[in-house]
């Protein structure tokens, strides 16, 4: 079994101490169809690193689908991200102004230095993360994407080793069936040949214009047409190469989602076919117990990317 599968689900979390904080990162994933990816900058000042975050995901986590979301923010923070250059001067302006209008009908004191950063719209949305602020981030981000990758590999191994036991399941289960299936068509077979023989022979004797070679032929059609409508020899054998299809991909393994829906849906089909053509309770038990066993193979497909 390869060792380079992954779930479409995993976590990690970083959490490191910088010259402005404690930096927190968080990156997660869930399954979903397509790919999405959602950057959530808690804290001011970081959402300018988004194009640099997306980068280093793509390139070091190896998504292939599913919905991840990343998360960085920084607790605890000592002093601002911004740097000077990102003021918005023109809403100083603006405050001051206020200020003047403001202390002209009430008594206030000014405001301070740190008061007035905290005021909403104080800085650009363009702002700037000093180099030491972005170093830190992306060093960061690229550990929690290492632990990240580890939790999605850690579950598609394990995912893949309960494929591997399902598949051992129905190839057991239609190994058993297979020895089976020509002694129920053999029977069935006797069984109708019997019966057509004694409602022909009764033709025969209220003088029918049939002869007995005639009679003969028509049973034997009647019973050949029944034997190839009821036997399961492809279907059983279409589930055994769908089985090596799975055993195959696994080994190899990769992006394996998509590949192993489809096989899963052939392997559905082929229990439907064989359930639809069951003749004998030996042939519907197994083709229940297989539709189960690819209905829980089905389920866990859906986890891996």
């Amino acid at each position: 079994m390869s060792n380079n599968i992954y779930s479409m689900t995993g976590f990690g979390s970083v959490s490191a101490d910088t010259e402005i904080g404690t930096l927190q990162i968080e990156l997660r994933a869930v399954n979903s169809r397509f790919l999405d990816f959602y950057y959530n900058a808690a804290t001011d000042g970081l959402r300018s690193l988004e194009p640099k975050v997306r980068k280093l995901i793509g390139d070091s986590a190896d998504i292939k689908r599913g919905k991840v979301e990343c998360k960085i923010y920084i607790s605890n923070r000592t002093c601002p991200l911004q740097n000077i250059s990102s003021v918005n001067i023109e809403a100083i302006k603006n405050l001051h102004d206020l200020s003047k209008k403001i202390k002209k009908v009430v008594k206030v004191k000014d405001m301070t230095i740190g008061e007035i950063l905290k005021v909403p719209g104080i800085f650009n949305d363009q702002t700037v993360v000093n180099a030491k602020v972005e170093t830190a981030v992306l060093a960061g981000l690229q550990e929690c994407i290492n632990r990240f990758n580890t939790s999605r590999n850690e579950e598609g191994n394990k995912l893949a080793e309960i494929m591997l036991r399902q598949c051992d399941e129905i190839e057991k289960l239609v190994k058993e069936l297979q020895p089976k299936v020509p002694e129920i068509i053999n029977a069935l077979k006797a069984k109708l040949q019997a019966r057509l023989a004694e409602a022909l022979t009764d033709e025969l004797s209220n003088k029918s214009s049939l002869t007995a070679e005639e009679v003969n032929d028509r049973i034997r059609t009647e019973v050949t047409l029944f034997a190839t409508k009821i036997d399961v020899a492809e279907e059983m054998d279409r589930l055994l190469t769908h089985v090596f299809k799975i055993r195959a991909a696994v080994k190899e393994g990769g992006a394996l989602g998509r590949k192993l829906d489809f096989i899963i849906q052939e392997l559905n089909r082929e229990a439907n076919t064989l359930a639809s053509k069951a003749s004998a309770i030996e042939m519907t038990d197994t083709a229940v117990k297989l539709k189960v066993v690819i209905e829980q193979m089905r389920e866990q497909v859906q986890n891996l990317q």
